[in-house]
């Protein structure tokens, strides 16, 4: 998934499967979308890196799904 905020921040933000799979366990396989235990597991764990981002990036319609390349 990729954050929409790209205009804003001025760079895509990525967040990849795994993360989501490693916070939310096998129930990650029906998210299609960030949800709020991933968001509140960033803060906690990247705060330093959160802290530097907008409060809106942390909103589930800041984002968007994207499929792999091919």
């Amino acid at each position: 998934v990729v954050s929409r905020m790209e205009e804003h921040y001025g760079e895509e933000i990525a967040l990849s499967h795994e993360v989501m799979e490693a916070v939310n366990g096998e129930s990650a396989e029906i998210l299609r979308l960030p949800n709020q235990k991933t968001f509140k597991y960033l803060q906690r764990h990247y705060s330093q890196q959160s802290s530097k981002l907008p409060k809106e990036i942390f909103q589930r319609q800041a984002w968007e799904m994207v499929y792999p390349e091919v």
